[in-house]
């Protein structure tokens, strides 16, 4: 009977999570008494077979076929609500760091002390990314920047500026302009005012 149930329920995962994994809708389908097959879902559940989602009825899912259907790997077998299942079954997006190709292992350095740098009270610490051209410097600003968002400790109508010191080689005075702003006419080659 334990099998039967546990067919069952794969069976009703299929469908789209639909509400068929309770125990009174199984019991129903398959004539047996609502207590028994309850017993046998939260025995399949202890067992690592079955997910539950902790919502009035209490369903139950196949966490294999789940997995496969949507692509994802649970780590969490028992859910709140049906709100928090779904959330979990959306595909996990990479923030800040983790979008550096090696952010966990050969450049966990690094992140580190990009990590303290940027979180340094009260404000951070101010940082100089120097290299050679094409090794990822902007990006790695980016990301500093995207991390500093997601803490909270930068607004996130804040803007990030992009300074390439060799567009201002020859005109210090410009990037003093567009990094503070300036008057209209102060400066004969900006027409304009550079919002801060």
């Amino acid at each position: 009977m334990l099998e039967k149930v546990y067919a069952y329920v794969v069976e009703a995962t299929k469908l789209e999570l639909s509400d068929q994994g309770n125990s009174l809708y199984i019991s129903e389908q398959l004539q047996l008494s609502r207590n028994m097959v309850s017993q046998y879902l939260n025995q399949l559940f202890a067992e690592g077979r079955l997910l539950k989602i902790n919502t009035r009825p209490v369903v139950f899912y196949d966490g294999d076929t789940i997995e496969d259907m949507y692509g994802v790997s649970l780590h969490q077998r028992e859910f709140i609500s049906l709100e928090e299942f779904q959330k979990a079954l959306q595909p996990h997006q990479p923030q800040d760091f983790e979008k550096l190709i090696g952010y966990d292992e050969s450049l966990a350095s690094l992140v580190n002390q990009c990590k303290a740098t940027i979180s340094y009270p009260p404000s951070g610490l101010p940082l100089l990314l120097y290299g050679p051209t094409g090794t990822g410097k902007s990006f790695l600003a980016q990301l500093m920047y995207e991390y500093a968002i997601n803490q909270g400790l930068i607004a996130e109508d804040r803007n990030f500026l992009i300074v390439n010191c060799s567009e201002y080689a020859n005109n210090p005075e410009l990037l003093t302009a567009n990094l503070f702003g300036h008057k209209k006419g102060r400066l004969p080659e900006l027409t304009g005012i550079i919002p801060v």
